[in-house]
């Protein structure tokens, strides 16, 4: 096997390795809960920024914001990947430098960007129900629920359900293409590096 392709391989193994853990970490360990609880949140309802409790008109409460649940559901899920986005970023680089490479800029953060934007898309929520509906899941999530609290409507989505699952596996496979993605770009860059020097 040629030398590009074997170091190709094993950067896009240790790129792969590195965002499912980190993505495993970020999104159970490091994730803010306040993000967690807020990030799938829609409506126009006028809601505390703070706490996300519903609010009978536009006035502040004790200093808190006013915002709709839209508002609300965008920022939880923007403040999610950020830290996720920066933990991943942290990782990678720590990781590339522990074993002698030093990714192009590019590379890292078009790894990074996919990552990012499609996480929070995903966390949002709708294109995991839209896309399990196309294949055939919707029985799926829509059954495999839990009640986190007696006498509360089931939950579709968070641990133990089929919503968490779907999103779970989507954000994998979009790490892999992310991983496949930087060590591409990366690969490419050192090729064109090594002919502008020979």
């Amino acid at each position: 096997m040629p030398d590009k392709s074997t170091r190709g391989l094993a950067l896009l193994g240790a790129l792969a390795a590195t965002f499912d853990l980190v993505h495993g970490a970020m999104d159970q360990w490091f994730q803010p809960g306040w993000a967690a609880v807020h990030k799938r949140r829609r409506g126009r309802g006028l809601v505390s920024l703070r706490t996300g409790q519903p609010i009978g008109s536009a006035t502040a409460v004790d200093g808190d914001l006013v915002v709709t649940e839209d508002t609300l559901g965008r920022a939880g899920a923007t403040l999610h990947v950020a830290t996720y986005t920066a933990g991943q970023l942290a990782a990678t680089v720590a990781v590339t430098r522990a074993l002698g490479v030093r990714l192009p800029a590019r590379a890292l953060l078009t790894g990074a960007a996919v990552n990012a934007v499609t996480h929070w898309v995903l966390d949002r929520g709708h294109p995991v129900v839209t896309a399990a509906g196309w294949l055939g899941k919707t029985e799926y999530v829509t059954g495999c629920t839990v009640v986190r609290r007696a006498g509360t409507e089931p939950d579709a989505w968070g641990p133990g359900t089929a919503g968490f699952e779907l999103d779970q596996t989507a954000h994998k496979l979009i790490g892999w293409a992310a991983a496949a993605i930087t060590t591409v770009i990366a690969v490419r860059r050192e090729t064109a590096d090594r002919g502008s020097t020979t």
